[in-house]
């Protein structure tokens, strides 16, 4: 797919995206707040801090009502907040998936389903050491030789839940 097929495509998401968020939001009234911009039925915000897996979630609960990490419904979603980090600083970010419950089936934190859909790196998730338990958002990695593999970046990787990374908070919109 070429890069002037994928800016399209990013630009028709991003603009359905606001089509649907500006009627979704005049129809309930829901509002995110200062910093958080809204992406579907999400508020999202990305730290300026970096903090393990669990204090990355204790952190959410407490910026706002019924904070957590950012917990990817489906693509369209996924893809927008990875749209919304890159332009803002494309690092690499907790989000809320884990397979601490059961080795290999990866679920939201919220709920311990599984996602529809999944957005792995090439070869990942791989439990490197049988430790890797927590997903971010991957954007930087050097293959060894100070090379950045660019094939990785935005996809989803398993890594150490207790690294310190940036981390995505969502504040969901539905159910509040």
């Amino acid at each position: 797919v070429s890069s002037i097929m994928k800016t399209s495509l990013t630009f028709s998401a991003l603009v359905l995206a606001t089509l649907y968020t500006g009627t979704v939001s005049s129809s309930c009234g829901s509002s995110c707040p200062s910093g958080w911009p809204r992406i579907l039925d999400s508020c999202i915000w990305l730290s300026g801090d970096q903090k393990d897996f669990d204090s990355a979630q204790q952190q959410c609960a407490q910026l706002v009502h019924n904070g957590r990490l950012f917990e990817p419904k489906n693509r369209l979603q996924n893809d927008l907040v990875l749209t919304l980090l890159k332009s803002l600083q494309p690092i690499n970010a907790w989000i809320g998936l884990t397979d601490r419950q059961s080795e290999g089936r990866f679920e939201y934190l919220s709920s311990g389903k599984e996602p529809s859909f999944s957005n792995w790196a090439q070869n990942q998730p791989d439990d490197w050491k049988r430790r890797e338990d927590c997903v971010l958002f991957w954007f930087n990695w050097s293959n060894g030789n100070n090379e950045d593999d660019r094939s990785w970046r935005g996809k989803w990787n398993d890594a150490l839940c207790n690294s310190k990374l940036h981390y995505v908070c969502e504040q969901p919109l539905t159910g509040l």
